[in-house]
Formats: C-alpha cells, structure tokens, sequence
C-alpha cells in the first residue's frame, strides 16, 4: 500500500529472487501470518483457563459469603445455631435469604422453603440430632451445594471455550480464504504470481483489495490511505526507525489489529454470557417466587 516502500516489499516475498512472487512464495507468507495466529491462539487459551480458574475462585468467596450472611440472617438470637422457628420465620420474610436459598444448590436447604418438606428437610441437615442446625452443620450442606454450582459453572465455562474454540477457528478459515482471494485479485493475469504493476493496479483500482486492507483494525496502517496522515501512519509502524518498514514491522501491525480484534470478540462473547446468565437468574427467580405463591394460595 505505499508506493516508495512497495520495491522492497516485493524483494522480501519473492524468497528464491526470480523477479515475482509465485503461489508457493505467498503460501509461505501466509503460513507465517497462520502460525502467528496460533502462538496468539494457545496465549489466549492459557490466559482463558487463568480466568475461569479466578472465575471460579471469585464466585466461590462470594457464595460463601453469601451463605455465612444468611446463616446470621436466619439466626435471629444470635445464638450460633439455628432452630426451626428462626428457618420458618426467615423463609417466609427475609427476601436476602430466599434467594439464596433458592439458588444454592443443595436441595436441602431449598425444602426449607417447602412447608411440606421442611421438617424433613431439617431432620437430614441436623446430623447430630440436636434438634437444631449448627454453624457446622450449615457449613456442611453449604459445602454440598457449593460443589454443585461449581460443577455447574465449569460446565458453562467448557461450554463457552468450545463455542469461542468453534469461532475462532471459523476467524482462521475466513482469514486463510479472505487472504487467497486478494491474491487472486491482484494476480489480475491469473500467472499464479503477484507482479508489481498489478499490485500498484489493485491498491489503487481494486475496491474489494483496498476494502480487505481497509478493515485490519490497525490505525497505523488504515491511516497509510489517508494522504494527511500518511507521515505519521509510517513513523508509526517503522519502529526501529530505519527510514522504512520492513516485514516484520509490517507483520507486527497486523498481528496487533488480530489481537485487537479477537479481544473485542471475547469481550462480546463474556458480556453475553454475563447477560444471559443475568437473565436467566433473573427468571429463575421470579418463577420460583410465583409458584411459592402460587403454592400459598391454594394451601
């Protein structure tokens, strides 16, 4: 795309110097372009498995804290244990602790929310017998249903890793073929090589080459199109300041819009998810509350 550095450009793709670029020269490139692709590809992965392992960290200190907070809830006299008047009393006023226990996992707790099943559900959550569930006992059944919705969550994460893996390898696939397609329509003789007047034809006259190059997501280079910002745009990328941009500094720009925009992507997708969890929690919830009522009005 720039005219005085275009010479040089082509000398570096055309690797045995026969004067053009054959189809295996560009093939090369490409394959270079791929590779970096991948390396991009397992870093994320690895930083993906730090992030569910800190996701599932952060939602297990949280559910926690929860279950502490409503044990204190429902212990009403403080005095470290919890007897059924304090249960059937919160179950029935304290919004904080029917929500958490509709959503903890263990369905033990959850009966406690069911009149005709609370006191059995009691009997099993006091294992010593004493007639009252402890702080020991409460932990207990917290532990089993942590376990649960951790169990659940990884699920969802695997869930997303496979549709983000799907995708990505969709992005590879577009970008091998969008890349093979440019070459086809600068290579305007059908040769199977890239000379150098049809390259200059096709950054100037090709819409849908100058539209491929357009949309790299790299500043730097989009500004190569824009005549007032050109000088800049090529300071930019000519980052060891020899005065030219080689290869790799070429290569560097465009690995740093891929990165770009794979972030964005996965920004997406983790603010999607985010959403539908919501959403879905949001239902849960409101549908649990309905049928409690509609429970309450037929009893």
């Amino acid at each position: 795309l720039v005219p005085a550095r275009l010479e040089s450009a082509l000398q570096q793709l055309d690797t045995d110097r026969d004067g053009h670029i054959d189809e295996s020269e560009w093939e090369e490139c490409i394959e270079v372009a791929l590779s970096a692709k991948l390396e991009q590809r397992e870093a994320k992965r690895e930083s993906q498995a730090k992030a569910a392992a800190a996701e599932v960290a952060a939602f297990t200190l949280d559910f926690k804290n929860a279950a502490r907070r409503c044990f204190e809830l429902i212990d009403k006299d403080e005095g470290g244990t919890l007897d059924k008047g304090e249960i059937v009393r919160a179950v029935k006023e304290d919004a904080e602790v029917i929500s958490f226990l509709e959503t903890c996992g263990e369905e033990n707790l959850q009966f406690l929310l069911h009149p005709p099943r609370l006191q059995k559900a009691l009997e099993i959550l006091d294992t010593d017998k004493s007639g009252e569930v402890d702080a020991d006992e409460w932990e207990e059944a917290i532990n089993r249903g942590l376990s649960k919705r951790v169990e659940q969550l990884k699920v969802e994460q695997e869930r997303r890793e496979r549709a983000a893996q799907r995708a990505d390898e969709e992005f590879s696939v577009e970008f091998l073929n969008a890349a093979r397609a440019v070459f086809r329509m600068i290579d305007a003789d059908g040769s199977g090589t890239l000379e150098k007047a049809e390259v200059v034809d096709a950054v100037k006259n090709n819409q849908k080459v100058i539209k491929f190059l357009e949309t790299c997501g790299n500043p730097n280079l989009q500004y190569l199109l824009v005549p007032a910002r050109l000088e800049s745009a090529l300071q930019q990328l000519d980052t060891d300041r020899d005065g030219h941009i080689d290869e790799s500094e070429w290569e560097e720009c465009i690995e740093v819009a891929l990165s770009a925009k794979l972030e964005q992507r996965e920004a997406k997708r983790e603010s999607q998810a985010k959403a539908a969890a919501a959403e879905v929690a949001a239902f849960t919830l409101d549908f649990k509350n309905a049928a409690r009522r509609c429970f309450e009005l037929i009893d």
